[in-house]
């Protein structure tokens, strides 16, 4: 009799499509195709119970401001510049630092040297004399 061609290879075929031909997440895009958020998560707190206390508990949309809270909770959390293609937000370096005199050393401060953590006498004292800067 004819022979039915094909009949028995049929079944098997459908499982070759499990295969995808391009990954769905590909390492090379560094852009998310979803919208960039309208604010960023911070957390933390400056030097709880000094008059420099912050509490950095919020969303920022990072827009320049001369809020000293908002400049270091940014500095705080790690923020030099803002994540935000939306904000212009830089954070302030301090090019020369005035030392505390006549106890404190400020030149640790030097550039973006102050990351808004210290809450010892010489951190205050030093940013108390260097007023304007990364976290004040």
């Amino acid at each position: 009799g004819p022979q039915e061609p094909g009949e028995p290879e049929e079944p098997e075929e459908p499982e070759e499509p499990e295969q995808p031909e391009e990954p769905e997440e590909p390492e090379e895009l560094e852009e998310p195709e979803e919208p960039e958020p309208s604010c960023i998560q911070l957390s933390g707190r400056m030097c709880p119970g000094t008059d420099l206390d912050c509490d950095c508990n919020y969303c920022d949309d990072f827009q320049p401001t001369n809020s000293r809270c908002a400049n270091a909770c940014r500095v705080l959390n790690g923020y030099k510049e803002s994540p935000l293609s939306s904000s212009t937000w830089k954070a302030r370096e301090n090019r020369f630092p005035r030392n505390a005199l006549p106890r404190c050393d400020c030149q640790w401060m030097k550039g973006l040297g102050d990351d808004c953590r210290q809450c010892d006498t010489c951190a205050y004292e030093c940013r108390t004399a260097n007023p304007g800067m990364t976290c004040w």
